[in-house]
């Protein structure tokens, strides 16, 4: 939900990486989005409702070039699926830990399509290290190039804190 990036030191991170240069000022956007569980009510809601309030909202550059998506879990997985389903939103896709079951061969398909820039990171005792390994391997035999980290860790908070200065530094690397 919409407290997990906060809980996990985002916005902190995200105002300390930019105020120390080491990345460019970034608008970071986290909702709370209960539709979860239906793939096309998410797109929907990121491309018809979400993206157009951002862009309306805030003095975003809206276009592919500078617009990101990532996600942690459930959510990591949902990330990696709208950048799929819609590769002309977004230039870098993260999923972290990503909840996506077995790899889904259509997931693999779509993802080949995409040229954005996508990191996978799971820790290395976490439940979904092998099905997080299994997509890296998947889009690797394509020919798709996914960084895949596996860190010390499990499938929770502390990993993704330890994580999250690495996973804004990826994302701000293509805005420069």
């Amino acid at each position: 939900d919409e407290t997990q990036w906060p809980d996990v030191g985002a916005l902190s991170a995200a105002d300390d990486l930019a105020i120390s240069g080491a990345i460019a000022p970034v608008i970071v956007v986290i909702p709370d989005v209960k539709r979860s569980g239906d793939a096309q009510a998410v797109d929907y809601f990121v491309e018809n409702d979400l993206l157009p309030w951002v862009d309306t909202t805030y003095r975003s550059l809206p276009d592919a070039a500078h617009r990101g998506i990532g996600g942690i879990s459930r959510g990591g997985g949902a990330a990696l699926r709208i950048a799929a389903n819609r590769p002309d939103l977004f230039s870098v896709v993260g999923g972290h830990s990503p909840a996506i079951g077995s790899t889904p061969p259509d997931l693999v398909e779509r993802l080949d399509a995409y040229d954005g820039a996508i990191w996978l990171d799971v820790g290395q005792d976490d439940s979904l290290a092998g099905s997080t390994r299994q997509l890296a391997e998947d889009l690797d035999k394509r020919g798709t190039k996914a960084t895949l980290h596996v860190n010390p860790g499990e499938h929770d908070r502390p990993y993704w804190r330890s994580q999250v200065r690495d996973y804004l530094t990826f994302y701000a690397a293509r805005w420069r």
